[in-house]
């Protein structure tokens, strides 16, 4: 299973020349099976959450950046 590390990613990466050529690097992947993300930025209180479903929903956890970023799913 192939590893891939992205960390320190801006937003408005998605934008730019780097979101498409990692838009390329998708298609030429195998589907995956699975993504693991780990955030530092969330607070939970206490609480740490797991999602297991097939389309989890976008979660916009920024502001400030052009509408565009926005649009993505």
């Amino acid at each position: 299973m192939p590893l891939y590390s992205f960390h320190r990613v801006r937003p408005v990466c998605c934008l730019s020349r780097a979101g498409q050529m990692l838009s390329a690097l998708s298609q030429e992947l195998p589907r995956l099976t699975a993504i693991l993300v780990i955030s530092a930025h969330w607070e939970t209180g206490g609480f740490i959450g797991v999602a297991a479903i097939a389309q989890p929903v976008t979660i916009h956890d920024f502001s400030g950046f052009p509408d565009a970023l926005y649009d993505i799913r």
